[in-house]
C-alpha cells in the first residue's frame, strides 16, 4: 500500500475533481501571473484568500500539482520558487473573471 502524502495526509489513488476553493487558488495565481508577470509566492496566495496559515495555501497548491492543475517552478537550490498553471490549470479557469489584481495592503 502506498504512503500517505506528507502535505495531505492522503494515500495515492483517483484524484478527486477540482474543489470550489482550489479553483479560487487556480484562479488568483493565473490573475496574478498575467498581472505582475512572475508568480506569487505561497505567502501571497494565503493573505489574498484570506486562509488562516501559509500550510493551507501551500496544500492546496501541493494538491493542485497532483491534480496536473499547476506545476512548481525549481529555482537552482531545488527548492519551490512558485507555480505556473498547466493547460489544465489554464483551461480550468478561462471561463472565470481574470481581471487584474489590485495591489495588496499592508496589514499590521
Amino acid at each position: 500500500m502506498a504512503s500517505p502524502d506528507p502535505l495531505t495526509g492522503r494515500r495515492a489513488g483517483k484524484l478527486r475533481p477540482v474543489t470550489g476553493r482550489q479553483l479560487e487558488v487556480l484562479r488568483f495565481v493565473r490573475r496574478y501571473i498575467a498581472t505582475y508577470r512572475c508568480s506569487p509566492v505561497v505567502r501571497e496566495v494565503c493573505e489574498y484568500l484570506e486562509m488562516k496559515s501559509a500550510q493551507s495555501a501551500l496544500r492546496h497548491l501541493h494538491v493542485l500539482v497532483r491534480k496536473g492543475m499547476t506545476l512548481p517552478l525549481i529555482g537552482r537550490n531545488g527548492s519551490s520558487r512558485g507555480y505556473e498553471l498547466t493547460e489544465a490549470g489554464l483551461l480550468a479557469t478561462e471561463h472565470l473573471d481574470l481581471s487584474p489584481i489590485p495591489p495588496l495592503q499592508p496589514t499590521g
